[in-house]
């Protein structure tokens, strides 16, 4: 991380970024106005995700999307390290000769996550400049999250939101998107795992 990166992430959570409340604060400046709407109060989350017009401009869905990419390109480089990997053995452990007065040494146990368990992923991202539709042979409906990664060999799938707000409105958010995609967690379901057929869905915020 770069010192500058570093420098702009301590004054956002302190508030103490040069955005037109401070600078008013500060008595650098005589206005608190959002330069682009005229705001009257532009203070770090107004400029963040509260600007209509920094949304119509796409600004903020420019930083929900770098946000997304970054996510899609982690999960994409997991998926094609899996494919280049063997596959996860099944069957019996093979039988260990242990001579007199050895010990036996206990395998240190590895654990796997739901990428390992196949080698069929499709991965769907729904960017502003790419957008898709939800996979019609697991289930219809018009809603877009904003990605789905799905196995057919092994029926999972894996949806997953994402939600980039000011801090204050995290769990706000986090609610609006929950009851957004209630359709898709009306099957039975266990904390966050959603059952529907013989698919899984996973839904991260």
């Amino acid at each position: 991380m770069s010192p500058s990166m570093l420098s702009f992430i301590l004054n956002s959570v302190q508030d103490t970024l040069p955005h037109p409340v401070n600078l008013r604060r500060w008595k650098l400046d005589t206005q608190a106005s959002c330069a682009l709407c005229g705001w009257k109060h532009a203070g770090f989350a107004h400029i963040l995700c509260g600007c209509k017009v920094a949304l119509e401009q796409g600004r903020i869905s420019y930083r929900h999307d770098s946000i997304l990419t970054v996510i899609q390109d982690a999960i994409l480089n997991k998926v094609k390290k899996v494919d280049n990997t063997v596959p996860l053995t099944t069957g019996r452990e093979p039988v260990l000769f242990v001579g007199s007065g050895q010990r036996v040494r206990k395998k240190k146990k590895v654990h796997h996550g739901i990428i390992d368990v196949s080698k069929d992923w499709i991965t769907q991202t729904d960017l502003r400049r790419k957008q898709v539709q939800f996979p019609p042979h697991i289930i219809t409906t018009a809603e877009r999250p904003d990605l789905v990664l799905y196995s057919d060999s092994k029926k999972v799938l894996v949806i997953l939101e994402l939600t980039s707000p000011a801090e204050d409105n995290i769990e706000k958010w986090r609610e609006v998107k929950k009851t957004k995609y209630e359709n898709l967690r009306s099957w039975p379901k266990t904390s966050k795992k959603v059952a529907y057929g013989k698919y899984l869905s996973l839904l991260l915020y």
